[in-house]
């Protein structure tokens, strides 16, 4: 089959559907090869290296975060269907850039180059087979698309679908997205009621990103030097910007959203808000892992050490959560807890004793605790005499 059997030109359809609600539109077909990826959309660009912006980038992104194969394998057992057509904008005169569709714009492109799928196999976790099948194949060479003559025609169609509606896109790209609104000078009460979520949840996440993005430009903190790999645990940063003890280590005031402005947070704070994201997503840059494991208790429990000095040095010189949580914590409601926790294993032991193999290194370790636990008794009856 020739590499260019369709015309140059989008060819325009007939309004036979009920169109999308936005407005200032028109329905036609492109050739798919003038389709670019919207380098601007929250999904694709937000956890990108800067400058890593091309198809491969873009689309490997996509294999690790979008499930690329399952469409891939879902286009070449019915081929391609317009369910709902992709929304495009002029991006120059031949080419057209994908404001809503990128997901499957990544599908149509592995699956028309044989070099880019080989190149992005791995990533993709599917071996496309060629040739492919000639219906397949033709059904990608042109897809319907709806044009907007301006961005701002299909942005309240497209925040609906992907922040309440049955596409969702994950919390940073949502908050990408309510944030640039936000900047445009969109109130909090009519971004809530484009998107149809509540007036917190939205201020939750502009809040989140508006700190996000005053580290990233002061070079504090890189998305793409994060040490888990995977979508980015936003979540993290929103929620704790909620909590007091993260809001006074970072110096930002119990109501400072009432009147969100960029750059939040002080310059004498900064070296501080550089510690709290390193700690929280790690840095693969200067070998730290993240010490947020799961959010809860985690997140927590990294708020009270940072607001606690030496148990913050602790956490630098260890990478360890636990340890440098002890240091914030007097020695007496450490003593207990301790003691609680070795009573609870003592007692799993004491159920599974009949298991013992006859070891003696076991057996040894065994009558060490309990000389250890009679100088406990001991001490404890003199210090309770003593009082």
């Amino acid at each position: 089959m020739p590499d260019n059997i369709h015309s140059n030109k989008p060819k325009l359809l007939q309004p036979t559907e009920k169109p999308m609600t936005v407005s200032s539109h028109v329905r036609v077909e492109i050739p798919t090869d003038q389709l670019l990826f919207d380098i601007q959309n929250p999904r694709l660009v937000g956890e990108l290296s800067s400058g890593s912006t091309g198809d491969i980038s873009v689309i490997q992104h996509l294999c690790e975060t979008a499930d690329i194969a399952e469409l891939v394998i879902s286009i070449l057992k019915n081929t391609f269907v317009d369910f709902e057509p992709i929304v495009v904008i002029k991006a120059t005169d031949q080419n057209y850039r994908v404001l809503e569709g990128n997901r499957r714009l990544a599908a149509i492109k592995l699956l028309l180059d044989p070099i880019l799928s080989q190149q992005l196999e791995s990533s993709l976790k599917y071996h496309i087979d060629r040739p492919l099948p000639q219906d397949v194949e033709a059904s990608i060479k042109t897809i319907q698309a709806i044009e907007v003559t301006c961005e701002e025609d299909a942005q309240a169609y497209i925040g609906f679908k992907h922040i309440n509606g049955p596409h969702k896109w994950t919390s940073f790209a949502k908050a990408k997205f309510v944030t640039n609104w936000f900047k445009q000078g969109m109130s909090i009460d009519e971004i809530a009621r484009k998107v149809g979520d509540k007036n917190q949840t939205v201020k939750d996440l502009i809040a989140g990103m508006l700190v996000l993005e005053q580290a990233e430009e002061e070079e504090l903190f890189d998305i793409s030097d994060r040490a888990k790999r995977g979508v980015f645990g936003f979540s993290h940063l929103y929620t704790a910007l909620n909590r007091k003890e993260y809001r006074s280590f970072l110096g930002l005031s119990k109501d400072w959203t009432d009147d969100m402005q960029e750059n939040p947070v002080k310059e004498e704070n900064l070296g501080k808000l550089e510690k709290t994201l390193k700690y929280m997503y790690g840095s693969k840059r200067d070998n730290i892992d993240s010490v947020i494991k799961s959010q809860n208790p985690h997140l927590r429990e990294l708020g009270v050490v940072l607001s606690h000095p030496i148990a913050i040095q602790k956490l630098i010189d260890t990478n360890n959560l636990q340890l440098a949580l002890e240091e914030t914590e007097s020695q007496s409601a450490l003593f207990e807890k301790s003691l609680i926790a070795s009573h609870t294993n003592l007692q799993k032991a004491a159920g599974t004793v009949s298991s013992y193999s006859g070891g003696k290194a076991i057996f040894d370790l065994a009558k060490n605790m309990e000389k250890m636990l009679g100088v406990i008794v001991n001490s404890m009856e003199k210090l309770s005499n003593a009082n």
